[in-house]
């Protein structure tokens, strides 16, 4: 199997902790049997946390919050561009809009 690690180091400040955490990652994501699902999506950052939100293997939109970007970056397996992200974070809002008011009609 080929994983994808990175040849060199990408400024002054990556240190070799670095670089080895970067090869982890980049073996989990390019491991089909590992327990963590990876999403397609992107991370976001909340002042304390991160977040990393996409759809997973089963095609389901998953929030997960992290405390570390690293634990954050581990859970990406591909990563959305921009207006793609927005296209479904505002779908699966007014998918989310639409199942409450479904339910508010229900009762």
């Amino acid at each position: 199997m080929l994983v994808s690690i990175p040849k060199t180091p990408q400024s002054e400040y990556y240190t070799p902790a670095d670089y080895e955490l970067d090869c982890e990652i980049a073996s989990m994501r390019d491991n089909p049997q590992s327990n963590d699902p990876s999403l397609w999506g992107r991370i976001i950052y909340t002042s304390p946390k991160y977040i990393a939100i996409g759809y997973n293997g089963n095609g389901d939109w998953t929030r997960i919050t992290c405390s570390d970007l690293t634990i954050a970056v581990s859970h990406i397996g591909k990563i959305m561009t921009d207006r793609m992200f927005l296209r479904h974070l505002n779908r699966q809002a007014r998918l989310a809009l639409a199942e409450a008011e479904a339910l508010q009609a229900d009762k």
